[in-house]
Parts: C-alpha cells; structure tokens; sequence
C-alpha cells in the first residue's frame, strides 16, 4: 500500500492529499472525523487537506450535519491530476529559459565579488569586518573559532581569510595551514590585538599573506586585500 500511495503523490499531491484521498476511497462517502480517526491525526488537519481536495476537484462536499465528502472515482481524479501536472510542466518550460538567465547571472555576480571568512571569537570585530567589507562589495561569512572556520571551509571556497592569532579552540597560527587544505589559493591575513615580532615570524612561516594589528583602520584592512587579490 505505501508504494502505491508513493505513487499517487506523485501526481501533483502532497503526502497528506494523497492519505486523505486513499482514507474516502476506502470509506466511502464519510465525516472528517472517521478520516482524521483512521489517520490517527486531528480533525482540524483533515478539514485543512480536505479543502485543499475539494478546490482540486478531486473530493465533493454534501452539507449536512456533519457535512460529509466523496471521493471522485479513481480514474477521473487521475485524469484532473494529470491536466494540472501538465499545466505545470508547461509552466516550467516557459520560464526555463529566464531561470536559466537568472541563474547565470547570480554564478557570474557572486565570481565578480570576493568571498572573505572571518574568523574571530569577537562578535563585535565579526561584526565590524563584515560592514566594512560588504559595504564594499564582498561577499562575507564569519566563524567564531577555528572549529566552524574549518567547516565552513569544507563546504565552501573562500578567496580571503582573516585570522585571528588568538582562538578559543585553535591556535590562529595553527589554523593557516589547516584552512589551506581546503583552499589552497586561499589569502590569509593574521588579525591580531597582541602584536610580536615572534608572531609575525609565525605566521609567515605559516603561509601567512599578511598581518595587520587591531585597532586598524578600515582603509587600511581593504587596501591589504585589494593589494593581495591584485596579485
């Protein structure tokens, strides 16, 4: 029985629809409440589905008290599916062409604009960053520690990584080298509030591509990317 009622939501039903019908095809002409009874789901529901039926064709409603529903036979109801898949598939292909523009255009935009992580335990530098660089055109995401930037990083390709040495789950420094696994064109600029020659010499050693010190200025943060992207 599941197969077939599998089946019969394929034809343009959702999964609910298609209970409710098979319920009024085994019942016979009925109340809402036996349907939602044998379901085993509320009443409210089954009125809900009902309606739906109803302004498909597919279910008749005779007024009384309770009001009582009939399904319409197995091979008409097919047929009034059919005539509404149709029209949908028609639908579709009318529009495909301008989805597919559509479509195109959002890939083409998103390759026009950078894409920057930023990896801060900081909500507020997160924040910051972020409308600095938006403001600008990039494309943002943020992490809050070493652990989501990598995750992220699996799933997506980032042009910019701003680190953060210090983290709460993974030395900054560290993280370079782990974030280039995923992308290894990836730019990764060191963000610091705690500046030593030491960590300098760390992060380059990491691969690092620059390093810039908190406090900074905003014209600062996007002159060394626009710098670094350029080459």
């Amino acid at each position: 029985m599941e197969e077939w009622l599998v089946e019969l939501s394929n034809y343009c039903l959702t999964e609910a629809q298609a209970k409710t019908y098979y319920s009024l095809l085994t019942l016979g002409k009925t109340s809402a409440t036996k349907v939602a009874k044998e379901q085993g789901v509320h009443r409210a529901e089954v009125y809900r589905v009902l309606r739906e039926l109803k302004k498909k064709g597919l279910v008749s409603e005779h007024t009384g008290r309770p009001s009582l529903y009939s399904p319409a036979p197995p091979e008409e109801a097919l047929n009034i599916l059919l005539l509404e898949l149709e029209k949908k598939i028609e639908r579709l292909r009318e529009n495909q062409e301008k989805l597919v523009q559509w479509l195109t255009l959002q890939i083409e935009a998103k390759k026009a604009k950078p894409s920057v992580l930023v990896i801060d335990d900081d909500k507020a530098i997160r924040r910051t960053i972020t409308e600095i660089l938006q403001a600008e055109g990039f494309n943002m995401q943020v992490a809050k520690d070493g652990g989501e930037a990598l995750e992220k990083s699996h799933r997506e390709h980032y042009d910019v990584a701003l680190v953060d040495i210090r983290l709460p789950d993974i030395d900054g420094i560290k993280l370079l080298k782990m974030l280039k696994k995923d992308n290894p064109e990836i730019i990764e600029i060191v963000v610091t509030g705690y500046p030593s020659l030491q960590n300098a010499v760390q992060a380059v050693n990491e691969g690092a591509d620059g390093y810039i010190i908190k406090p900074f200025k905003p014209s600062a943060l996007l002159t060394m990317i626009r710098e670094k992207l350029a080459k």
